[in-house]
């Protein structure tokens, strides 16, 4: 038991310790994988705290606890170390189950070290609870006749407290009879150092009171995780787009979704991403850009890319965003902000290390190297071309290429709108209905 606790607490302190994050990740475990998911997850934080300090606390006391229920310790320290032991397994197994669910159904993909930590658990709670020395009360002692009592003693049997009389009682250790005029006790002690029936219960009620504080907090303060832009095709039909799978700056559940497709060597996305901008202090939190990377560069780009030396950096651009989105989404906003500033973007050694210096090299390295990173790029570009095509079958002049701006089910908006930021705010206000904020 104390080899499981031991290896749950290494567990947790090394997850704790890669949590931030300049750390590297967790072996195995980078940026794009399913381990990463479950760890970037909001369901690995409860009220802003990741989980693996709070499970660090139960496992490193249930290690301490084990040592105090050694024979040669007092009975008195055993049944505290007992009663600790009995709610943190309690505790432990709820928790490892209650994450095991949200792995498979919630989040939908596995972490390694979590599952390895929850399996400790599990075990561990299984073996406290069978081993816990729940105390038994000792049988109730038969009366035994007294001095004063009436009945007449046997023939030859000595009269007084001689022989098997008060001196053999009193050294019998189970004796609870009384003298003279008292009942035989009837009160039950005891024989176990553990918890009685009736704490068991009080310490299950406990543990439920633990487990709901945690799965509340975690349930009723968790950020939303997904949100839907329907893109309309017409004769009823409807795209879902996955608004929450993309690099965004802002709240999920802002008021306002916006999906801006866009190219960070492209002189006209530019343009229109210092407008989102300014629409953004504007608006403040009414308004949410999901930002897909569309470069137009034939490097990456093999629908409608072109060879100009224009948008020659574009891919490498786009790589650099999305995996510091995948590797620390709390960090893209900065560095979006960094890549799209001015009329060109920062040289590509310049841009990863402003990327480097807010999420720590080892991590961005490991979200450069994972096939999510790629896929989101594909599906930006692809979707991109999906939209301009359709707005072609509908008649409109578009050609292929980037700013694409969709309205949510207001629209789409191709390329910059005239009268520059104030050209856009008109546009949003007048097709989605918002007003600028309130200032504070």
């Amino acid at each position: 038991m104390r080899a499981m606790a031991l290896v749950a607490l290494g567990l947790s302190g090394y997850l704790a310790y890669t949590s931030p994050p300049g750390a590297p990740p967790p072996a195995g475990c980078g940026p794009g994988t399913g381990c990463g998911e479950v760890l970037s997850s909001p369901w690995s934080q409860w009220l802003g705290i990741p989980v693996v300090f709070p499970a660090m606390l139960v496992y490193g006391a249930m290690l301490l606890l084990l040592f105090g229920i050694e024979p040669e310790v007092p009975r008195r320290r055993q049944r505290w170390a007992w009663l600790g032991l009995a709610v943190l397994a309690m505790l432990a197994g709820g928790a490892a189950l209650w994450f095991v669910v949200i792995q498979a159904v919630l989040v939908e993909a596995f972490c390694i070290y979590c599952m390895l930590i929850h399996a400790m658990g599990l075990m561990l709670s299984a073996l406290i609870l069978i081993f816990v020395p729940v105390a038994k009360p000792l049988p109730p002692t038969p009366e035994v006749p007294t001095a004063a009592s009436t009945a007449p003693p046997a023939e030859g049997e000595p009269i007084g407290d001689s022989g098997t009389g008060s001196a053999d009682a009193e050294s019998d250790p189970h004796h609870v009879g009384g003298g003279a005029g008292q009942s035989p006790a009837t009160a039950l002690r005891p024989i176990e150092p553990g918890p009685t029936p009736r704490e068991m219960g009080r310490l299950a009620a406990l543990a439920i009171v633990l487990l709901s504080v945690m799965i509340g907090g975690q349930w009723l303060f968790k950020p939303p995780t997904h949100r839907v832009l329907p893109y309309d095709l017409g004769a009823g039909q409807q795209w879902e787009i996955p608004f929450h799978e993309f690099p965004r700056l802002g709240e999920l559940d802002a008021q306002v979704a916006l999906l801006f497709f866009t190219d960070y060597t492209c002189p006209h996305c530019r343009d229109l991403h210092h407008g989102l901008q300014a629409a953004r202090e504007r608006y403040g939190d009414q308004v949410a850009i999901a930002v897909l990377p569309a470069p137009l560069s034939e490097q990456c780009n093999r629908e409608y890319g072109s060879a100009s030396s224009v948008f020659e950096g574009g891919c490498a651009y786009a790589r650099l965003a999305l995996a510091t989105w995948l590797a620390h989404p709390e960090a893209f906003e900065e560095v979006d902000a960094c890549l799209a500033e001015g009329r060109q973007p920062p040289s590509l050694e310049e841009a990863e290390r402003f990327a480097t210096d807010r999420i720590g090299q080892s991590r961005l390295r490991a979200a450069m190297q994972s096939e999510r990173v790629e896929a989101m790029l594909q599906h930006g570009i692809n979707l991109n071309g999906a939209i301009r095509r359709h707005q072609r079958e509908m008649g409109e002049a578009v050609t292929d290429g980037v700013p694409t701006l969709l309205l949510g089910d207001r629209g789409v908006l191709i390329g910059t709108p005239a009268g520059g930021a104030e050209g856009l705010f008109e546009i949003l206000e007048r097709e989605l209905g918002i007003e600028p904020a309130q200032p504070r």
